[in-house]
C-alpha cells in the first residue's frame, strides 16, 4: 500500500516564511512606485510658535520652581537666568534670546550683546570670505549659471547686512566668578526643558514641565529640533558653507536624487524596471532569509546598535551614486529612504542632503524625516495609485505570489502612506532650505547652537 506523501514540518515552515517574504517584497515595491518623481508638496508657512495660548498669557502665573522644566543660575548681582543645562560643567546654559531681551534688557545690552556681536563678526568674516572665493571660482567655470551667480552674491550681501542678527537660542558660558548659585532639575525634567528652549516654546522659562511637554507634542516630529551634541561643537565653517550651498542646489534643482532600496540606490526620477527590481529584491532577501535559517535568528537584545544606527536613516551615497552625481555636474545629492511597518500601517520616510566638501569628502549636511499612516489615506489617493501604469504592471506580475485583493489593497494603502510621509519630509526640507538661504546668519537652526562666552566684570574677577 502506497503511503501518502507528507510535507515535512520544517519544509512547510520554510515555505510559510518565504511566502510571507514575497508578500513583504510586493508591499515594498508598491510603496516605492507610489512615490511620484514630481512629489514636491507646497511648503507650509512658519508653524505657530508652540506654547500657552496668547489669550491665557495675561492670566499666566509662573509655576513653582520645583515643578518647572528649566534650570536656574543666579548671578552674584542677583540676575536670575532660566534655561537648560546642556553640559555637565557649571555655568553652561541654553537660553532663549527673546526671553532675556524682554525680561533682562540691561543684562542683555551690557553683558551678552557685546560678546554675541564679536562671535557674529568672526563667523561673518569666515563665511563671506569663503562664499566670495566660491563665487569667483564659479564665475571662471565653463558655463556659469546667472541664477547661481546671483544667489551667491545675495548670500554674501545678506551675511554682511545681517551681521547683528540675533539667533533665537544660544548657549551662555558663564564664568564661575559671576555665579552665586546654580540649581538643576532632575534629568528627566531637564531633558524636557532643553527641548522646550531649543524649540522656542513660549514661556518655557515659567511653565510647568507638564505644560512644556504638552507644547512639544504640538510640534510635528519632522520640525522638531534636537538637543546640541556634547561636547558643544565649535563653529564649523566647512559645514556652514556646505549647508548653504546644498540648500541653494536643492532650491535650484541642481542636485542628484536617489532612493535607497536595499543595497541599491535608484534614480528618483528614473523609470523602474518592475521585473528586474522584483527579481533582484527577491534574490537579495531570499539569500538573507537563507542565511537566517542556517545561522539562526539573533534575539533583539543581541542586535548591536551599529546595526540600527543613524546610517540606516540617512544612508550615505555609494561610489556609483557619487560618480553619477559628478558626471551630472552636481555637488549635492538627495537620498531618500523608507521604513515600513505593515502591521501597524505606518511608515517613516527620510530625506538626507549630502554635499561634497572642498576636500572631496561627501558629508550629510541636513536630514529630515516624515511619517505616514494608512489611517489618513483618502479614496482619491488610492485611485491615483491604482491608475499608475507601473502599479498596473506590477498587478500583472503578482498572480503567482498568492496575493489576494485584500493584500494588494493593503499594499496600495501603504504606498499612499509613503506618499504622505515623503510629502511631510519635503515640507521640512523646503523650510530648512528657505531658512538657510533667506537668513544665512541663522545657519544654527539645525542644532549647531552658537556658544557665547561671557566675560565677568572687572569687579567680579
Amino acid at each position: 500500500m502506497q503511503m501518502p506523501f507528507v510535507v515535512p514540518q520544517f519544509i512547510s515552515l520554510r515555505y510559510s516564511r518565504i511566502s510571507a517574504l514575497l508578500r513583504t517584497l510586493t508591499l515594498t515595491i508598491v510603496c516605492l512606485l507610489a512615490v511620484p518623481p514630481d512629489l514636491l508638496l507646497a511648503q507650509n508657512g512658519k508653524p505657530q510658535q508652540p506654547g500657552v495660548d496668547r489669550e491665557r498669557q495675561r492670566e499666566l502665573r509662573p509655576a513653582p520652581l520645583r515643578q518647572r522644566a528649566v534650570d536656574q543660575i543666579i548671578l552674584k548681582d542677583d540676575t536670575r537666568l532660566f534655561g537648560g543645562a546642556v553640559d555637565p560643567s557649571m555655568g553652561t546654559l541654553l537660553i532663549r534670546s527673546a526671553w532675556v531681551q524682554e525680561t533682562l534688557p540691561e543684562f542683555w545690552t551690557s553683558t551678552i550683546e557685546p560678546q554675541l556681536n564679536n562671535a557674529n563678526d568672526d563667523r561673518t568674516k569666515q563665511l563671506s570670505g569663503r562664499l566670495q572665493t566660491e563665487l569667483e571660482q564659479y564665475q571662471q567655470s565653463a558655463d556659469p549659471d546667472p541664477a547661481r551667480v546671483g544667489l551667491l552674491r545675495d548670500l554674501i550681501a545678506r551675511l554682511e547686512a545681517d551681521a547683528e542678527t540675533v539667533p533665537p537660542v544660544m548657549v551662555l558660558k558663564i564664568p564661575a566668578a559671576m555665579i552665586h548659585r546654580e540649581s538643576r532639575q532632575p534629568a528627566s525634567a531637564r531633558a524636557i526643558g532643553v527641548l522646550g528652549v531649543l524649540n522656542e516654546v513660549e514661556n518655557v522659562e515659567i511653565l510647568s514641565r507638564d505644560d512644556v511637554a504638552a507644547a512639544l507634542r504640538q510640534i510635528p516630529p519632522a520640525q522638531q529640533r534636537l538637543p546640541p551634541q556634547l561636547p558643544l561643537p565649535q563653529f564649523d565653517v566647512d559645514r556652514a558653507m556646505g549647508q548653504m550651498l546644498a540648500a541653494a542646489d536643492f532650491k535650484q534643482d541642481a542636485c542628484s536624487r536617489f532612493v535607497s532600496m536595499g543595497n541599491r540606490f535608484l534614480p528618483e526620477n528614473g523609470e523602474a524596471n518592475i521585473q528586474e527590481l522584483l527579481a533582484e529584491m527577491m534574490t537579495q532577501n531570499l539569500q538573507s532569509q537563507l542565511n537566517e535559517l542556517l545561522n539562526g535568528d539573533l534575539p533583539p537584545a543581541q542586535r548591536t546598535s551599529a546595526q540600527q544606527s543613524q546610517s540606516s536613516l540617512y544612508p550615505s551615497p555609494d561610489e556609483a551614486t557619487r560618480r553619477a552625481a559628478t558626471a551630472a555636474g552636481h555637488n549635492t545629492v538627495v537620498i531618500s529612504s523608507m521604513t515600513l511597518n505593515s502591521t501597524a500601517g505606518t511608515c517613516t520616510a527620510s530625506r538626507g542632503l549630502h554635499h561634497r566638501m572642498p576636500d572631496g569628502e561627501w558629508r550629510l549636511v541636513h536630514g529630515v524625516t516624515g511619517t505616514g499612516s494608512t489611517a489618513t489615506v483618502t479614496p482619491d489617493q488610492l485611485t491615483a495609485i491604482q491608475n499608475d501604469p507601473q502599479i498596473k504592471e506590477l498587478q500583472g506580475l503578482i498572480g503567482g505570489l498568492g496575493l489576494g485583493g485584500g493584500e494588494l489593497d493593503t499594499a496600495l494603502r501603504m504606498g499612499a502612506a509613503v506618499q504622505n510621509a515623503i510629502g511631510s519630509a519635503d515640507d521640512g526640507l523646503f523650510q530648512w532650505c528657505d531658512q538657510t538661504i533667506g537668513l544665512p546668519k541663522q545657519y544654527t537652526h539645525d542644532g549647531a547652537v552658537p556658544v557665547v562666552p561671557l566675560v565677568a566684570p572687572a569687579a567680579a574677577q
